[in-house]
């Protein structure tokens, strides 16, 4: 039983990084947008 928690808190956080490493890439990429916007006006 405290193995397959330790492996389902493994699992949890795995997916915690991967969706806040999406959801900051995304981020990163509306900030250049915004940046480059306002050099071209």
């Amino acid at each position: 039983m405290v193995e397959f928690l330790s492996e389902m808190t493994k699992i949890i956080q795995w997916i915690n990084i991967h969706v806040f490493g999406k959801l900051f890439l995304e981020m990163a990429a509306i900030f250049v947008d915004l940046l480059q916007n306002k050099r071209l006006i």
